[in-house]
């Protein structure tokens, strides 16, 4: 086992390191690749899709010279924060009904960044917004074996389920998001259409199957309120 004086001298060496990497960023980078993705996010919370994809593209680019310029600061981190600038265009791609390069782009992002649950729902984003369903499904499926309580992924399974007309599964998942979530300020919209007469666990059953069924903006709230409760 190292020993204490050993991995302060690793700690030391790795932040001077990471210094170093920031001083080359500077002189190499007018900024770092991952502020234009952050600017073109800022602009999608406001509809502006066009121009954000043309900053995501712009980070994108700064990422892949970055590869071949800075291998150290992709390594460090670099590549998790590619795999979101990917992500976010993905969402705003889906958004303007470009659906092959938005699931493209979201592919790319859990190449790059598997495990940030900003990739993660970005990609069930995208798939809920094309229609693919049982895509949908199977992802929430696999990362709730994983992480029961990601609150997203119960919203997205209950999307996909009703989708797939398996209302009673779809009820049940949305109950969860409620149970792990019950103050969530993200899901306050979503409550409200639910506690019309009642919490959803008390309205009978029946009753609760109709109101889904006939309530055809419900999905696309779903979506709209998971994509806002991400990490």
């Amino acid at each position: 086992m190292e020993s204490l004086t050993t991995l302060a001298l690793l700690v030391a060496a790795a932040a001077a390191a990471s210094a170093a990497a920031g001083v080359i960023m500077k002189k190499r980078f007018s900024r770092a690749p991952f502020g234009y993705a952050c600017d073109g996010y800022e602009l999608a919370l406001y509809g502006h899709h066009s121009d954000a994809i043309r900053l995501y593209n712009k980070s994108i680019a700064e990422f892949k010279k970055a590869e071949t310029e800075l291998p150290h600061y992709m390594e460090g981190g670099g590549y998790g924060r590619f795999g979101v600038a990917y992500a976010w265009r993905a969402v705003s791609l889906a958004r303007l009904g470009r659906a092959a390069d938005a699931l493209d782009s979201s592919e790319r992002a859990i190449e790059l960044g598997p495990s940030d649950s900003r990739v993660r729902v970005a990609r069930a984003t995208v798939l809920h917004a094309t229609g693919m369903s049982a895509d949908l499904l199977e992802l929430a499926d696999a990362q709730l074996e994983g992480d029961p309580s990601d609150v997203n992924m119960h919203l997205y399974r209950a999307a996909a389920l009703l989708r797939l007309g398996e209302t009673e599964q779809a009820i049940g998942s949305l109950s969860k998001a409620f149970e792990l979530a019950p103050d969530s300020e993200a899901l306050r919209r979503l409550r409200d259409y639910v506690e019309r007469d009642s919490k959803l666990r008390g309205t009978d059953e029946e009753a609760a199957r109709r109101w889904l069924h006939d309530d055809a903006d419900w999905i696309d709230e779903v979506a709209q309120v998971a994509w806002r409760f991400r990490d």
